[in-house]
Protein backbone atom coordinates (compact mmCIF):
# COMPACT_ATOMS: atom_id res chain seq x y z
CA UNK A 1 0.00 0.00 0.00
CA UNK A 2 1.54 3.35 -0.92
CA UNK A 3 1.19 6.78 1.33
CA UNK A 4 2.99 9.20 2.63
CA UNK A 5 4.56 8.27 6.01
CA UNK A 6 3.73 10.05 9.26
CA UNK A 7 6.56 11.94 10.61
CA UNK A 8 6.88 11.67 14.59
CA UNK A 9 9.22 14.49 16.46
CA UNK A 10 12.98 14.76 16.04
CA UNK A 11 14.69 12.55 18.53
CA UNK A 12 18.37 12.22 19.10
CA UNK A 13 19.37 10.45 16.37
CA UNK A 14 17.26 11.90 13.49
CA UNK A 15 13.50 11.49 12.88
CA UNK A 16 11.51 8.81 14.89
CA UNK A 17 8.04 7.47 12.45
CA UNK A 18 5.09 6.19 13.00
CA UNK A 19 4.75 3.73 10.29
CA UNK A 20 1.47 3.62 7.97
CA UNK A 21 2.90 1.15 5.56
CA UNK A 22 5.50 -1.14 4.70
CA UNK A 23 7.91 -0.04 1.96
CA UNK A 24 12.27 0.13 1.51
CA UNK A 25 12.21 3.58 0.02
CA UNK A 26 10.20 4.77 3.34
CA UNK A 27 13.51 3.72 5.62
CA UNK A 28 16.02 5.50 3.03
CA UNK A 29 14.08 8.54 3.00
CA UNK A 30 14.00 8.60 6.88
CA UNK A 31 17.65 7.84 6.78
CA UNK A 32 18.32 10.48 4.58
CA UNK A 33 16.42 13.20 6.80
CA UNK A 34 17.95 11.82 9.73
CA UNK A 35 21.62 12.23 8.74
CA UNK A 36 20.99 15.91 7.13
CA UNK A 37 19.52 16.36 10.93
CA UNK A 38 22.53 15.38 12.59
CA UNK A 39 24.83 17.11 10.02
CA UNK A 40 22.70 20.49 10.54
CA UNK A 41 23.26 20.41 14.25
CA UNK A 42 26.94 21.13 14.03
CA UNK A 43 27.65 23.18 17.29
CA UNK A 44 29.88 26.42 17.27
CA UNK A 45 32.97 25.95 19.41
CA UNK A 46 35.40 29.11 19.73
CA UNK A 47 39.09 27.94 18.74
CA UNK A 48 41.61 29.35 20.70
CA UNK A 49 44.22 30.18 17.85
CA UNK A 50 41.44 32.64 16.45
CA UNK A 51 42.62 35.44 18.61
CA UNK A 52 46.29 35.05 17.18
CA UNK A 53 45.31 35.82 13.51
CA UNK A 54 45.63 39.39 12.43
CA UNK A 55 42.65 39.38 11.02
CA UNK A 56 40.03 37.95 13.67
CA UNK A 57 39.47 41.12 15.18
CA UNK A 58 38.46 43.00 12.23
CA UNK A 59 36.35 40.22 10.88
CA UNK A 60 34.59 39.89 14.15
CA UNK A 61 33.72 43.75 13.91
CA UNK A 62 32.77 43.35 10.39
CA UNK A 63 30.16 41.01 10.97
CA UNK A 64 28.86 42.15 14.20
CA UNK A 65 28.32 45.83 12.44
CA UNK A 66 26.85 44.35 8.73
CA UNK A 67 24.27 42.31 10.93
CA UNK A 68 20.92 43.12 11.06
CA UNK A 69 18.34 42.16 14.21
CA UNK A 70 18.47 41.54 17.66
CA UNK A 71 21.47 40.48 19.96
CA UNK A 72 20.56 36.75 19.30
CA UNK A 73 20.29 36.88 15.59
CA UNK A 74 23.94 39.22 15.46
CA UNK A 75 25.16 35.63 17.42
CA UNK A 76 23.69 33.81 14.98
CA UNK A 77 25.39 35.76 11.75
CA UNK A 78 28.59 36.07 14.12
CA UNK A 79 28.73 32.21 14.17
CA UNK A 80 28.44 31.46 10.56
CA UNK A 81 30.59 34.20 9.71
CA UNK A 82 33.32 32.85 11.66
CA UNK A 83 33.06 29.84 10.81
CA UNK A 84 33.44 30.49 7.18
CA UNK A 85 36.28 32.83 7.75
CA UNK A 86 37.75 29.49 10.19
CA UNK A 87 37.55 27.89 7.42
CA UNK A 88 39.23 30.31 4.35
CA UNK A 89 42.32 30.99 7.01
CA UNK A 90 43.02 27.09 7.64
CA UNK A 91 43.46 26.83 3.87
CA UNK A 92 45.27 30.02 3.79
CA UNK A 93 47.29 29.28 6.72
CA UNK A 94 48.00 25.61 5.47
CA UNK A 95 49.43 27.25 2.17
CA UNK A 96 51.46 30.06 4.25
CA UNK A 97 52.93 26.68 6.09
CA UNK A 98 54.05 24.82 2.92
CA UNK A 99 55.42 28.44 1.49
CA UNK A 100 57.26 29.07 4.29
CA UNK A 101 58.85 25.40 5.19
CA UNK A 102 60.02 25.84 0.85
CA UNK A 103 61.27 28.84 1.41
CA UNK A 104 63.08 27.72 4.28
CA UNK A 105 64.92 24.60 2.94
CA UNK A 106 65.70 27.22 0.12
CA UNK A 107 67.22 29.60 2.16
CA UNK A 108 69.36 26.74 4.37
CA UNK A 109 70.79 25.55 0.29
CA UNK A 110 71.52 29.17 -0.45
CA UNK A 111 75.25 30.37 0.19
CA UNK A 112 75.20 32.38 3.32
CA UNK A 113 74.97 36.45 3.25
CA UNK A 114 73.74 39.74 5.31
CA UNK A 115 70.34 39.27 3.20
CA UNK A 116 69.79 35.86 3.51
CA UNK A 117 70.78 35.23 6.79
CA UNK A 118 68.34 38.08 7.57
CA UNK A 119 65.27 36.37 5.19
CA UNK A 120 66.72 33.04 7.26
CA UNK A 121 65.58 34.87 10.51
CA UNK A 122 62.34 36.26 9.29
CA UNK A 123 61.19 32.73 7.51
CA UNK A 124 62.18 30.84 11.34
CA UNK A 125 59.87 33.93 12.99
CA UNK A 126 57.03 33.49 10.82
CA UNK A 127 57.38 29.92 10.84
CA UNK A 128 57.00 29.51 14.48
CA UNK A 129 54.42 31.97 15.00
CA UNK A 130 52.16 29.69 12.61
CA UNK A 131 53.35 26.47 14.72
CA UNK A 132 52.27 27.92 18.08
CA UNK A 133 48.87 28.65 16.49
CA UNK A 134 48.79 24.63 15.63
CA UNK A 135 50.12 24.05 19.39
CA UNK A 136 46.91 26.19 20.69
CA UNK A 137 44.73 24.17 18.16
CA UNK A 138 45.87 21.03 19.67
CA UNK A 139 46.38 21.92 23.23
CA UNK A 140 42.78 22.58 22.95
CA UNK A 141 42.08 19.59 21.26
CA UNK A 142 43.73 17.59 24.48
CA UNK A 143 41.90 19.86 26.84
CA UNK A 144 38.22 19.22 25.17
CA UNK A 145 39.25 15.18 24.81
CA UNK A 146 40.60 14.98 28.48
CA UNK A 147 37.13 15.97 30.03
CA UNK A 148 34.72 14.02 27.53
CA UNK A 149 36.94 10.99 27.84
CA UNK A 150 38.14 11.03 30.96
CA UNK A 151 41.53 10.75 32.28
CA UNK A 152 43.00 7.03 33.19
CA UNK A 153 43.58 8.06 37.23
CA UNK A 154 40.01 9.28 37.29
CA UNK A 155 38.73 6.07 35.42
CA UNK A 156 40.68 4.38 38.03
CA UNK A 157 39.52 6.08 41.22
CA UNK A 158 35.84 6.39 40.61
CA UNK A 159 35.94 2.29 40.15
CA UNK A 160 38.19 1.85 43.49
CA UNK A 161 35.60 4.63 45.23
CA UNK A 162 32.67 2.55 43.94
CA UNK A 163 33.34 -0.72 44.70
CA UNK A 164 34.55 0.50 48.55
CA UNK A 165 30.40 1.90 48.64
CA UNK A 166 29.55 -1.40 47.45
Amino acid sequence: MWGIPEIGSLGKDGIYQKQIFESDWTEVWLMKIGEEARRSKKTFKFEAWWVLEESFEAEVKAIWESSLGDFVQKLDKLKIGLGNWAKQTCMARKRNNESLNLKLSKLLEAERSENNLAELIDTKLHLNLEIDKDERYWEQRARVNCLRLGDKNITFFHNYATQRRQ
